[in-house]
C-alpha cells in the first residue's frame, strides 16, 4: 500500500496537511500502517505513531456501545422516551422559525434513545436547532446540557423518515442516560467497560500532564494557501470547555486505540453480543433513494457508488477534524485515519475519500 503513503507525503509537502496516521487491519491483525508527516505545523516533529489526537465526533461510536451495554445490562431501553432516564427530559414540540426566531409549530412525541442513537430525533439536528444552539450558554456537565435543552424545539417529529446529522446535542443526552443509569460518571463508566477491557490506555477526555506533548497539534488552512497553527489549549472539542465529558465529541485518543475499538465493532471482543454488533450496523430509516444511511452511532453503506467504494454493508464515521473510520463485515477489515485540521469538512472530508478509496484499490489489487 505505498501508494497510500505516496500520496500523503504529496499533501504534506503541498502543505495541505501537516501529517496523518493510518492502519488498515483484516480479522484484527494489521495489513498495513502509515505514519506520515509530522505532529507539527512547523514540520519539527516527524509523527511516530503513539501521537494523540481529538476524535470529535468519532466519540459518537463509543457512546452508541455504551448505551447498549446499559441496554444489554436492563439499565436502558432503546425505545422508551429519554426523559425516563435523563432527569425528566422533554421537549417543546416541533418548531418553525419565525421573524428570526423558533416558534411552536405541533406536537410530537417524546425522543427515545433508538431515535438519538440513529440521528432521527430532531433535536439539534437543522436551522431551528442550530438557532437554539447558538443562543444557549456551554454547558459544564452532563446534567447541565440536558437541563439546558428541557423544552428546545425540534427540527421535525422524532422518529420521521426524514434524518438529519444531530452533531453536538443528541448524543449528550445518550451520555447522560448512561450516566445516570448505570449511577457512574459517564467518562469513569467508558474507562471501566470498553477502554480498560480493550486496552485503549490512551483514551478520554483530559490529557495527563506527560501526554501533552504527544497531541497533534491542530491546524487550518491559511490566506497563502498552506497550513497554520490553530490554539484549541487542551479542549477536546472546540465547543466545550476543557475535560467535558461529551457523548457527541471531546475524547482523545491514538491510532492504535481506536483501531482496537474498531476490531471490537466487528467481533463483540466480550464488550457487546452479537446482537447488538447486528443493531449498530442496521440501517434504520432505510432509504433506497440514498447511498448510505444511520445505523447506530454509524453511518452505513447501502451500495457502491462512483464516489462511494466501500462494500455494502460497511459501518463507520468521521470527526469534525479529519479522524475517519470503517468496518467491513463482509471482509473483516477495518480501517482508521488520523489527522487534525479544523476545516476539513469532517465526514465530507477529502482526506477520509481518498483514504478510502486507496485502501479499497490496494485491497482489490491484492485479493486479484
Amino acid at each position: 500500500m505505498r501508494r497510500i503513503i505516496e500520496r500523503f507525503e504529496d499533501h504534506v509537502k503541498e502543505k495541505r496537511i501537516a501529517g496523518a496516521l493510518c492502519l488498515v487491519q483484516k480479522d484484527g491483525k494489521e495489513l498495513f500502517r502509515g505514519e506520515i508527516g509530522y505532529r507539527d505545523v512547523a514540520q519539527t516533529q516527524p509523527l511516530k505513531g503513539n501521537e494523540i489526537f481529538r476524535l470529535a465526533s468519532m466519540t459518537k461510536p463509543i457512546t452508541a456501545v455504551a448505551v447498549l451495554i446499559a441496554v444489554e445490562r436492563g439499565l436502558l431501553d432503546l425505545d422508551e422516551p429519554i426523559g425516563k432516564y435523563t432527569d425528566g427530559f422533554y421537549h417543546g414540540g416541533v418548531g418553525k422559525m419565525q421573524d428570526g426566531a423558533p416558534v411552536f409549530e405541533q406536537t410530537a412525541r417524546e425522543i427515545t434513545l433508538r431515535d438519538i442513537l440513529s440521528h432521527s430525533s430532531g433535536l439539534g439536528q437543522g436551522e431551528i436547532g442550530n438557532w437554539q444552539f447558538l443562543h444557549k450558554k456551554t454547558p459544564e456537565n452532563l446534567k447541565e446540557n440536558v437541563v439546558a435543552w428541557q423544552g428546545a424545539f425540534l427540527d421535525f417529529a422524532p422518529g420521521a423518515i426524514h434524518t438529519a446529522y444531530g452533531g453536538v446535542v443528541p448524543f449528550e443526552l445518550a451520555a447522560r442516560a448512561v450516566e445516570k443509569a448505570t449511577d457512574t460518571p459517564y467518562d469513569e463508566f467508558l474507562r471501566k467497560e470498553i477502554f480498560t477491557p480493550l486496552g485503549m490506555k490512551d483514551t478520554g477526555y483530559r490529557l495527563k500532564g506527560q501526554d501533552v506533548p504527544r497531541l497533534a497539534e491542530m491546524f487550518q488552512a491559511s490566506a497563502d494557501g498552506g497550513i497554520e497553527y490553530v490554539d484549541f489549549g487542551l479542549r477536546g472539542f472546540d465547543s466545550y470547555a476543557e475535560g467535558y465529558t461529551g457523548g457527541s465529541a471531546g475524547l482523545f485518543s491514538t491510532l492504535d486505540d481506536y483501531a482496537k475499538f474498531a476490531d471490537m465493532l466487528l467481533t463483540g471482543k466480550g464488550i457487546l453480543s452479537k446482537g447488538s454488533l447486528k443493531q449498530i450496523a442496521t440501517a434504520h430509516h432505510k432509504d433506497e433513494n440514498f447511498a448510505q444511511c444511520w445505523g447506530l452511532g454509524v453511518r452505513v453503506i447501502l451500495r457502491q457508488t462512483e464516489y462511494q467504494p466501500l462494500p455494502i454493508g460497511t459501518f463507520g464515521w468521521s470527526g469534525a477534524y479529519g479522524t475517519h473510520f470503517w468496518c467491513e463485515p463482509s471482509t473483516g477489515v477495518s480501517a482508521v485515519l488520523m489527522l487534525n485540521k479544523s476545516d476539513c469538512g469532517g465526514s465530507d472530508s477529502p482526506f477520509s475519500a481518498e483514504f478510502e478509496r486507496l485502501v479499497q484499490e490496494e485491497l482489490r489489487k491484492d485479493h486479484d
